[in-house]
């Protein structure tokens, strides 16, 4: 019940944070980023959609301009930040790499140990294939709504689209700056 609470509250204090242009802001990105970090796979994707369709956020390559895109989310809850950095060429993605960074600087897709961990657990979600397997989905299909879960790595999905809508917001050419 509180869990629900808070998420009602969230749903409510990121609708009080819509600027006059209807453009995404600050505390609407930190709202987005606790739901995906604190909320239930169904409560995600629903919110994700409202956010999609409420700011207009692309979830396909073809509507962006050419360029070089770089976009990072804040810490997790894990002390992770998840990055992203592709290339649009001629309205497709041409290339593309997402990791998640520890604040110590260790990558997860370079862990050896925590890959050989996660690739004997029930799921076999092992970041260095996982992370591979978004970015080939992203290349092949050229957006989100295409791109399957991957079992095991539902929430690094969610933290890939997340830290794509940072680079979008940035523009081609512009890092963010998670507040």
């Amino acid at each position: 019940m509180k869990k629900m609470l808070i998420l009602a509250l969230g749903f409510i204090f990121a609708i009080s944070c819509v600027n006059q242009k209807n453009e995404v802001d600050a505390k609407t990105l930190m709202v987005m980023h606790k739901l995906i970090e604190r909320s239930h796979p169904d409560t995600v994707d629903k919110y994700l959609d409202y956010y999609a369709g409420k700011y207009q956020l692309p979830v396909e390559f073809s509507k962006l301009a050419d360029g070089k895109y770089h976009g990072e989310s804040p810490y997790d809850d894990y002390m992770y930040k998840h990055i992203v950095s592709f290339t649009v060429e001629n309205s497709k993605l041409s290339e593309i790499e997402y990791d998640e960074v520890h604040e110590d600087g260790h990558s997860k897709k370079s862990d050896s140990v925590y890959n050989a961990e996660m690739n004997n657990n029930a799921y076999g979600s092992a970041p260095r294939v996982t992370y591979d397997n978004y970015e080939k989905q992203l290349l092949e299909h050229q957006n989100f709504k295409d791109v399957d879960a991957i079992s095991g790595a539902t929430y690094s999905k969610y933290r890939l689209k997340y830290a794509f809508w940072r680079a979008v917001l940035n523009g081609p050419g512009k890092h963010s700056s998670p507040r």
